[in-house]
């Protein structure tokens, strides 16, 4: 992939309709070795991610303004550091579109995994500052519940599409 991409580009969106094959970790090593080929906007669409590959997405991408991981499968079970590696943070929008997974709560109703994506941002005071959306809509996750989290996280300028 990093052959034939181009040397520059403002939006990159990677998606695959594979349902057999939707695991990110066939193109994960592709999708991270482009990553300051793209200016602007990463978007990845219909993968299944897990806990570490998601924190290593966002670490890739944190020089975008907007970072996407729509239609996914995403898998936190823990809080991520993030505290030294967004230093330099330019991530301004996050879109969570269609995506399942860390929305889903536990036996209380509380989505854990959306829950502890926030706590981890939150440990970067630069994304605390920059995050100013988050795009969930088709996410089984209701708006106040959502906008509680952002807050208890200290992301209480965040606006956010539900």
């Amino acid at each position: 992939m990093k052959d034939s991409f181009p040397m520059r580009v403002n939006e990159c969106l990677i998606m695959t309709d594979l349902e057999d094959n939707r695991r990110i970790s066939y193109y994960f090593d592709p999708i991270i070795r482009i990553n300051q080929r793209v200016q602007r906007k990463m978007t990845l669409s219909g993968f299944n991610v897990g806990e570490r590959q998601l924190k290593r997405l966002i670490i890739s991408y944190r020089h975008v303004k907007a970072f996407g991981l729509r239609f996914c499968e995403l898998s936190l079970q823990t809080v991520p550091d993030f505290s030294y590696s967004l230093k330099t943070t330019q991530i301004e929008s996050i879109d969570f579109e269609g995506s399942e997974g860390i929305f889903e709560g536990d036996n209380e109703g509380n989505p854990d995994g959306f829950q502890n994506l926030m706590i981890g941002l939150a440990t970067s005071p630069e994304q605390k500052l920059k995050l100013t959306r988050i795009k969930l809509t088709f996410c089984s996750i209701e708006l106040n519940m959502a906008q509680a989290i952002c807050e208890e996280s200290g992301f209480d300028r965040v606006n956010i599409e539900c």
